[in-house]
């Protein structure tokens, strides 16, 4: 007796919007010339808004401060971030792990990134110098390594920017925080022995026979968190001769688990460090087919997936 199957695959992604920065406010320290330097961050905080890691947008964003001599005689300084003592690296507010990002500054053409707890100065790195009275932009490129990610979040660093003149006495400063929000997000795919037809993936099950058929089968499963698999069936888990009355009563095995189909069965998978990318063998147990009428019996499964 030949039996086809066919199954359904979806997928989700939740999206989450973080909570709005606030304004980071300028902040003027006249030096002992009269150069008088204001720093403005026009975006208060400098986050990567709405990250998908399994997306395909880069983990970058481009970043400005304004600088503004209102001063009577000329600016001349290099500016600084700085940790202000905590580790380097973006967290969230509970602690744990630190992710790495890194500065570019693309006025001076230097690496701004304040690894060791501040930018080092490079000797041939371009002073800014400002007219009295004028103002200079200068633009910063953000860049997070979304490998460290342990999932989704907001993940950030405060930092102290500070505007050095030539001896490193500071003519300026300001705070700003950096950072990435990562939404939370699941895929979920499915690889090995099918074919598409009608825009389902049809899985052919062999000769229907009772007991565990082992097919070359898996799910693959993408998530920022822990998830939950559910699965229904359009027959409520039987196996249905076409126009008939006949049926043959089956589950499905997920990873080593039953998944049952009288009603919408499911299988979960707990919180676990790190973003999530697996792979899932995918079986079927078939039951009695004693005195069935041969034909072709099939059922059509929808997967659906969502974060816990």
């Amino acid at each position: 007796m030949k039996s086809a199957f066919a199954i359904l695959l979806a997928s989700v992604a939740a999206a989450f919007a973080g909570s709005a920065a606030q304004a980071v406010q300028p902040m003027t320290l006249p030096g002992q010339s009269a150069c008088q330097l204001e720093i403005q961050s026009p975006v208060g905080n400098w986050i990567i808004q709405g990250y998908d890691p399994f997306g395909s947008d880069p983990s970058q964003a481009t970043f400005d401060l304004l600088f503004i001599n209102n001063g009577n005689a000329q600016c001349r300084f290099f500016p600084r971030f700085a940790t202000q003592g905590e580790p380097y690296g973006l967290a969230r507010d509970s602690g744990g792990t630190r992710v790495l990002f890194s500065l570019l500054d693309t006025y001076g053409g230097y690496d701004a990134t304040p690894i060791g707890g501040r930018t080092r100065r490079k000797v041939t790195q371009r002073q800014v110098v400002i007219a009295p009275h004028s103002n200079q932009t200068v633009r910063y490129i953000l860049t997070v390594n979304t490998d460290m990610l342990p999932g989704d979040g907001l993940f950030t660093q405060p930092l102290l920017i500070e505007a050095e003149d030539g001896t490193g006495e500071p003519v300026g400063q300001t705070h700003v925080n950096v950072g990435i929000d990562v939404t939370p997000s699941a895929t979920i795919g499915l690889a090995g022995a099918y074919r598409l037809v009608h825009g389902h993936a049809d899985v052919d099950l062999g000769q229907l026979a009772e007991g565990v058929v082992d097919v070359p089968l898996k799910l693959y499963v993408q998530s920022t968190r822990g998830y939950r698999l559910q699965v229904h069936s359009q027959n409520g888990g039987h196996l249905r001769l076409a126009g008939t009355d006949w049926e043959v009563p089956y589950s499905m095995i997920i990873d080593g688990h039953s998944i049952p189909l009288a009603s919408d069965g499911q299988y979960s998978v707990g919180i676990k460090t790190g973003l999530r990318r697996e792979t899932l063998p995918v079986g079927f147990a078939i039951g009695n087919v004693d005195n069935h009428r041969a034909g072709v019996y099939s059922d059509i499964l929808t997967v659906s997936i969502s974060l816990i």
